[in-house]
């Protein structure tokens, strides 16, 4: 039978000037010399299908340095170090006695161009992940 079925949506937004530590280090003092203006976002969605299955679906968006620059055939121009993220997962719930349990499975297809081609032009990363992971918890 099909019940406790929910949808839950939810969404964040970050405006920040040197807040990150992970992808490009924010240090107005250090080789950039400038502070970095960073936007994000993300919304996200997760469908309940009952008691043992849950389905998500994400996306996300992150530019790390809104004023970044490029050299071009020895010319400056404005770039993107922009980075996002479609998601979508599948997550298996159980419980067994006093354990309980989920196995999730994600699929994220992830669209940055931090990478280069044979002409030294930025071209998207081939970085697309697909993840399995089981959580037991007693």
């Amino acid at each position: 039978y099909f019940k406790n079925f929910g949808t839950t949506i939810y969404a964040e937004f970050a405006r920040a000037n040197n807040l990150d530590r992970w992808f490009l280090i924010a240090d107005p003092y250090g080789p950039l010399g400038r502070n970095l203006r960073e936007w994000g976002y993300y919304v996200a969605a997760v469908q309940d299908l009952g008691r043992h299955c849950k389905l998500g679906l994400r996306y996300d968006y992150y530019d790390p340095d809104l004023d970044s620059t490029d050299r071009q055939a020895a010319v400056t121009v404005p770039s993107s170090q922009a980075i996002s993220t479609v998601s979508a997962a599948v997550a298996l719930i159980g419980r067994v006695g006093g354990l309980s349990g989920r196995l999730v499975a994600e699929y994220d297809a992830v669209s940055d161009h931090q990478g280069r081609d044979s002409n030294g032009m930025p071209a998207d990363l081939k970085n697309n992940v697909f993840a399995l992971r089981a959580e037991v918890a007693f």
